[in-house]
């Protein structure tokens, strides 16, 4: 895994933990994680992890799923 697809899962993580909400490409940005905020969402899915997309009005934001409810939700 690249150091940049390390840093956005690590902050995608605090962000749950914290209760904020999905991270915006600006956010990532304003934070160096890069200007490809969706190729490294999707190269991250395609390691496994599974992410969330919320569309927000002009942008996305992107955010780990929450496993303890999906798994709830399968039941």
């Amino acid at each position: 895994m690249s150091a940049q697809r390390e840093r956005i899962l690590a902050e995608l993580k605090r962000r749950r933990r914290a209760g904020e909400p999905g991270l915006t490409p600006l956010e990532a940005l304003q934070r160096g994680l890069g200007m490809r905020l969706a190729a490294r969402i999707n190269e991250l899915r395609c390691e496994g992890h599974e992410i969330v997309t919320t569309r927000e009005a002009s942008h996305a934001a992107y955010s780990l799923a929450d496993l303890e409810r999906r798994q709830f939700e399968l039941f």
